[in-house]
């Protein structure tokens, strides 16, 4: 589900993501997604008034459909979003701008109540010290994600765009680099898709912990998940 500007909601953050178990097969994994957006969008509608009620209705919808929140499915936020302004984070959930250390408490408010699996980008890379504190105190069996900058000593898994790194050969230079300091990756589809699906190939053969291609509506993203349901039968896995 993709908020903010240009987004389908008029939220705050950028992306609200789901990830289903590792336990699924992946065919199994994708039919449930597809189900989950297409339930979600029917319930809702999409109309959200705060970002906490966005993660609401995905708990609800997961649970509407006799799956267990938390387990079978995780919920995942891209914080990127323009909330940062005069050294506060503006956001709808709350009534006044917040400092550093009070959006801090909040986003850990939120990871131990919506159980998230993946955080990206959760403060302004501008935020040094804050994003520092965060890092040190984050709870380790969370992802830390950041799609703007790769900070070996501040994050646990980086999102990787081709489009954004340049050549394969850089590509697989910075898998390499996060492999060497024990960092995990998410192999994510950039901005101005086409239906070319070479990146779930990519993502199989570099055996990303999880992929990001955007909702399993458009064709340039249905294209990819449908690339990975080809790669599961031909390895035998289904």
């Amino acid at each position: 589900m993709t908020a903010g500007k240009g987004g389908q909601t008029d939220l705050d953050f950028k992306e609200f993501l789901i990830f289903p178990s590792s336990a699924f097969p992946y065919h199994q994994s994708y039919q449930i997604s597809v189900d989950l957006y297409h339930n979600l969008r029917k319930l809702f509608k999409m109309k959200f008034f705060t970002n906490l009620d966005a993660l609401d209705a995905i708990k609800q919808s997961v649970e509407s459909m006799n799956l267990h929140y938390g387990q079978d499915i995780f919920a995942s936020i891209n914080f990127q979003a323009e909330t940062y302004f005069n050294q506060r984070y503006t956001i709808k959930d709350k009534e006044q701008p917040l400092t550093s250390e009070e959006y801090i408490k909040y986003i850990k408010e939120i990871i131990k109540k919506y159980l998230l699996l993946v955080i990206i980008d959760p403060l302004e890379a501008n935020d040094l010290i804050a994003n520092k504190n965060f890092s040190e105190d984050i709870k380790t069996d969370f992802y830390l994600a950041s799609e703007k900058q790769i900070l070996f000593n501040q994050i646990t898994t980086a999102v990787l765009k081709l489009n954004e790194i340049g050549t394969i050969t850089e590509f697989f230079d910075q898998v390499i680099k996060l492999k060497t300091n024990k960092l995990n990756y998410i192999i994510s589809a950039g901005h101005g898709e086409t239906n070319d699906d070479f990146v779930a190939d990519l993502s199989v053969a570099l055996q990303a912990e999880f992929i990001k291609f955007g909702p399993p509506v458009h064709s340039e993203n249905v294209t990819k998940y449908n690339r990975l349901l080809d790669i599961e039968k031909e390895l035998k896995l289904s």
